[in-house]
């Protein structure tokens, strides 16, 4: 299993030469199982030099794990490439929103809506389903054992703990200190 940083930053992205050690971008991250499965770890700006990191001509299959719905964690949502591409299969998992009895699918119908961005969900090109996780959920993408966790915080927040060819990574929230490998 093999994991890239793409964003680390919570609230707001930092970009700029004090931030090019550690990252600019919010967060998100991209693990990679032994099998090439792909699943990428929260929404934040990071997302965005994913997206464009990956190449135009193959097709890709993407799982993407939303912890919370805090715009932090999904903001770059709309700025990911592989959305825009029929040939992308794309994967999203999470918790149901907080108050409005929906499934993890409301963050994308939200973040959509022309009063927020001018592309509706109906107008991207990717093949997109929505899987409502409950806390303690475990379940399987080709070699990885994933594990949705409660976590502590304002809104429902899901860590995710994946297991793969012998070895374990737990994301809980978006502080940098708290990654356990």
């Amino acid at each position: 299993m093999k994991f890239k940083f793409w964003g680390v930053r919570g609230s707001i992205p930092a970009p700029g030469p004090q931030t090019v050690r550690y990252g600019g971008n919010t967060t998100c991250i991209e693990v990679r199982t032994n099998r090439d499965a792909r699943l990428v770890l929260d929404c934040g700006t990071g997302i965005f030099p994913l997206g464009q990191s990956l190449a135009p001509e193959e097709s890709v299959e993407v799982h993407v794990f939303i912890t919370h719905s805090h715009w932090d964690h999904i903001n770059g949502l709309p700025m990911f490439e592989p959305l825009f591409d029929s040939r992308t299969r794309c994967h999203v998992y999470g918790a149901a929103a907080d108050g409005v009895d929906r499934g993890i699918n409301h963050v994308f119908d939200v973040q959509f809506q022309n009063t927020y961005f001018p592309i509706t969900e109906a107008q991207l090109s990717a093949s997109i389903d929505f899987r409502t996780l409950s806390a303690g959920e475990v379940f399987m993408i080709e070699d990885a054992r994933v594990e949705a966790v409660l976590m502590n915080h304002p809104v429902t927040n899901f860590g995710y703990r994946i297991d793969c060819g012998g070895k374990s990574l737990f994301l809980p929230e978006n502080r940098v200190g708290s990654w356990h490998v």
